[in-house]
């Protein structure tokens, strides 16, 4: 199934003032944050079958078992490479948050993806070209939410967005922004 147009439109943001927009560190077990998760991916740059990094980034369900992120966090452009070991830590809240309440396993194995084939093919892509579908191993919609597809414009809005940055340490983070614009081609 292919995403509506309206999901696919580009949206622009401008800050708000400094003193309203700090990034400010979320309880990632709380509804709607736990529906959001960090991706791991490792890559062999040489492809010499030696790991030599580890890719993170944020993902975000969608349904019960498919999640939403970027192209750069499962494929490297500059080495040509996939990531393996692909998983979804769905309400990561710091590195060692790796089971439930209930004691059970959170992470989630990639079994499937789809990218743009113009973000792997063309050495010089577009932002719009850099996402990512994943369908993990397991239904974790039930326990942690979905965020589903909206093709409602945010202009003139603020719009908050959460996610794990690279340097956070597994940790999410929310920061705001006033939507000025929609793009669409």
């Amino acid at each position: 199934a292919s995403l509506p147009a309206a999901a696919l439109e580009e949206q622009t943001a401008e800050p708000l003032p400094a003193a309203n927009r700090p990034d400010t560190l979320v309880d990632a077990h709380e509804y709607i944050h736990c529906a959001a998760g960090q991706i791991t991916a490792d890559f062999d740059t040489n492809q010499d079958g030696v790991y030599d990094f580890t890719s993170l980034g944020s993902g975000y369900l969608e349904a019960e078992d498919i999640v939403l992120t970027a192209a750069h966090v499962i494929y490297n452009t500059e080495y040509d490479v996939w990531g393996y070991n692909i998983q979804f830590h769905p309400a990561q809240h710091g590195s060692g948050d790796q089971y439930d309440t209930a004691g059970n396993y959170k992470p989630a194995n990639v079994i499937d993806m789809a990218i743009s084939q113009e973000y792997v093919d063309l050495p010089d892509w577009e932002p719009d070209q850099d996402w990512a579908i994943l369908t993990v191993d397991k239904n974790l919609g039930d326990q942690y939410g979905t965020f589903g597809l909206s093709g409602e414009p945010y202009v003139n809005q603020n719009l908050t967005l959460a996610g794990y940055p690279e340097t956070g340490a597994g940790y999410q983070y929310t920061s705001t922004g006033r939507v000025t614009a929609v793009v669409t081609d």
